[in-house]
Formats: structure tokens, sequence, C-alpha cells
């Protein structure tokens, strides 16, 4: 039960900061990952510089990668 009880919590912190995150970037940031993620990260590049990646993003992974070769 107490297990359940934390995973709520962690679930409720990571949707608060989520949408903290989001309001700071302008836009929706999504969760997960696959294409939508890579084009929201590109357009994080676009609008606030590619060293607003370590305030918003976790950067060693892939999607880093593909959302900076969608910038070239």
């Amino acid at each position: 039960m107490s297990v359940a009880a934390a995973s709520i919590i962690a679930r409720y912190a990571f949707l608060i900061e989520m949408d903290k995150l989001s309001q700071a970037a302008g836009f929706d940031i999504p969760k997960g990952a696959g294409p939508h993620v890579d084009k929201a990260a590109a357009k994080l590049i676009k609008l606030h510089g590619e060293d607003a990646l370590r305030q918003f993003t976790k950067l060693h992974f892939a999607n880093t990668q593909k959302a900076k070769k969608k910038m070239l």
C-alpha cells in the first residue's frame, strides 16, 4: 500500500513540475518519447536557444540529439 501511495505522490509531483516547465517554455512540453517530443525540443531550441536544453531536458537522452539535428 505504501508503494502505491508513493507512486501516486511521485506522479503528482512530476505533473506539477511538467506544468511549471511548460509555463516557463511558453508552450506545452509533451511527456514521453517520440517524434512529437523531438519536435517540441527543436521548438524549445528555436525559442530559447540551445542552452535552454539544460533547464528543460535530460541532455543524455537521444531526443536531445534528434532535436539538434532538426535545427540544421
